[in-house]
């Protein structure tokens, strides 16, 4: 538990068997009954983030994109996950704000049907082709603009990556050394 709470993500989840019936409830339609969930402790790198001496802390599970339950009772289920594995968390909490796939959605149009992941697992949205082959490097055609986040290679998961691959490909177009502007 130590490790866990230095960690600035955590899965949080069960057995083999807990883990395929969380999948399995929330492919079927309702809210998984024990989610598994991602938990993300920015304040733990970046204090700033909080009043001194308090922290923040993010959850997300995956949910079907119609919830069969309000946002407060899925984010009862969740805190109530985080409390079997570190119990007095419910006591800590001093607020929350929470986020249905509707919601995800409804602030960032990108994200359809709440999809943290960008859209398709599909093969011709793998490796170099997702989004599209011309924009696997960053760049897009307009000069100066750049693309990232899990919708471009290497896709979802993989946090920061597609950033990074930006930031780069801006620093490499500004170098003196680059001819072909």
């Amino acid at each position: 538990m130590q490790i866990a709470r230095r960690a600035g993500v955590v899965h949080l989840g069960d057995t083999l068997h807990a883990l395929c019936a969380a999948a399995y409830e929330a492919g079927a339609g309702t809210v998984p009954a024990a989610p598994t969930l991602v938990i993300g402790q920015h304040t733990l790198h970046d204090p700033g983030r909080a009043p001194a001496g308090r922290h923040t802390l993010y959850a997300y599970t995956h949910v079907p994109q119609r919830c069969d339950l309000s946002d407060d009772e899925v984010a009862d289920r969740v805190e109530q996950r985080i409390e079997a594995f570190a119990p007095g968390f419910r006591e800590l909490v001093l607020g929350r704000a929470c986020r249905s796939p509707q919601g995800l959605e409804r602030e960032n149009p990108s994200m359809v049907g709440g999809d943290l992941g960008g859209g398709s697992f599909e093969l011709d949205q793998q490796f170099v082709f997702r989004p599209a082959p011309e924009l696997c490097r960053y760049r897009t055609p307009l000069r100066g603009l750049y693309l990232a986040g899990s919708s471009t290679h290497p896709g979802p998961g993989v946090h920061g990556v597609s950033g990074d691959g930006a930031a780069r490909a801006v620093l490499a177009d500004r170098s003196p050394l680059r001819f072909w502007r």
